[in-house]
Parts: structure tokens; C-alpha cells; sequence
């Protein structure tokens, strides 16, 4: 089991007028290995495979990342295309493209009550038991975390 904890998040200011849906965006998520699991908690640093899935641990929700394992195709069958695809390709993506995944945690966050900013701690297990070998299973570009108001 692989765990990420994210430098603190700013939110919106306690006295203002607040927000009314925050969203935990990861951008540019790798899907190239085999799927997984992640668990996302807010406010919870010490959060780890033991801790109980409830508001009170901080447990935003759990999200299942589809990947697509390995590759069996031929030479070049899982490279992805280079330079710009004609803008009128209707063809879904690659499949290796990196995704960009979002988690809606707005009732996570107020249970937290007035906080300035937030930890996300998000742990991310391999989807078949049998299959641990692979530590860094979540790698991604960014995370962000939205704010609606």
C-alpha cells in the first residue's frame, strides 16, 4: 500500500461566505500499471489501511482507478501517439493517456468545521491482493483542491 500526504490546501476563509461544494482534483493520473484503490482523508495525517472508513476518521471516499495492466499488444502497441491528432478524429484516447480523476469531499471538509487549509492523506492499494510488488502505484502530476462558492 502506497500513502500520499499532501503539503497543507488552503480553503476558503473560516469568516467569508464560505463554499458550497469542494472538489479534490488529481490531474494527470499514470493508469499504465494495473488497477487500484484510493482511499481519501481530510484532516487525517496518520491515516493508514487500518483506520475505519467513517467521517469521524476524516474518510472523504473511496475510488476505484481502472488501469490498464499489462501490455500484450505488439512493438509500439502501448506507445502513445505523438503530435497533435487531426481535430476532427472522433476516436476515444489511448488508453495509456493519463486521466485526470475528481472526488467530491464537501461534507468531509465540513466536518472538519472551521479550518483554514487541509492535509489530504490518500492511500492507493493494488487491486488484486495477490499483486503487491508495486509500491508507487499512484503517480500523478498534481493535485488540486476546488472550491466552489
Amino acid at each position: 500500500m502506497q500513502q500520499y500526504t499532501s503539503d497543507p490546501l488552503r480553503l476558503p476563509p473560516a469568516g467569508g461566505p464560505g463554499f458550497y461544494r469542494a472538489d479534490l482534483e488529481l490531474l494527470g493520473v499514470d493508469k499504465s500499471g494495473p488497477s487500484f484503490v484510493l482511499d481519501v482523508f481530510v484532516g487525517n495525517e496518520g491515516a493508514d489501511e487500518a483506520t475505519a472508513h467513517e467521517i469521524t476518521t476524516g474518510w472523504a471516499g473511496t475510488m476505484a482507478v481502472f488501469a490498464h495492466g499489462d501490455c500484450w499488444g505488439g512493438v509500439g502497441h502501448c506507445d502513445l501517439p505523438r503530435g497533435p491528432l487531426d481535430r476532427f478524429d472522433r476516436r476515444p484516447p489511448h488508453p495509456l493517456t493519463p486521466a485526470n480523476l475528481s472526488m467530491e469531499i464537501t461534507v468531509a471538509l465540513r466536518f472538519l468545521g472551521a479550518v483554514d487549509e487541509v492535509v489530504v492523506t490518500i492511500l492507493a492499494q493494488e487491486a488484486d491482493p495477490d499483486r503487491s510488488e508495486r509500491a508507487q502505484i499512484l503517480r500523478f502530476s498534481e493535485l488540486m483542491l476546488v472550491t466552489y462558492d
